[in-house]
């Protein structure tokens, strides 16, 4: 059984709309599992073709660029006030 998909909120720019939906498709288990095929394959074609490097640095890029999108997307801690977080 699927969610139903929120209703379209015209008040907002198509590009926040369109981040939204990408969102949403993105925290589904699917986009993992195709996530993780795909480095699988990636791993295995480098090693067959010896470790090209500069399929080294495109793979460094876009593991930084990645991990920014997600630090920019979800702060640690963003909704807790100060001091109010225990370790």
């Amino acid at each position: 059984m699927s969610e139903p998909d929120p209703p379209v909120d015209r008040g907002r720019s198509p590009g926040s709309r369109l981040l939204s939906g990408v969102d949403r498709l993105a925290s589904r288990p699917l986009a993992a599992l195709i996530v993780l095929t795909a480095d699988i394959a990636w791993v295995l074609v480098s090693v067959a073709a010896g470790f090209p490097s500069r399929w080294e640095s495109v793979f460094q890029s876009l593991v930084a660029a990645l991990t920014l999108a997600h630090g920019l997307r979800h702060p640690a801690h963003s909704g807790a006030r100060a001091g109010s977080y225990s370790a």
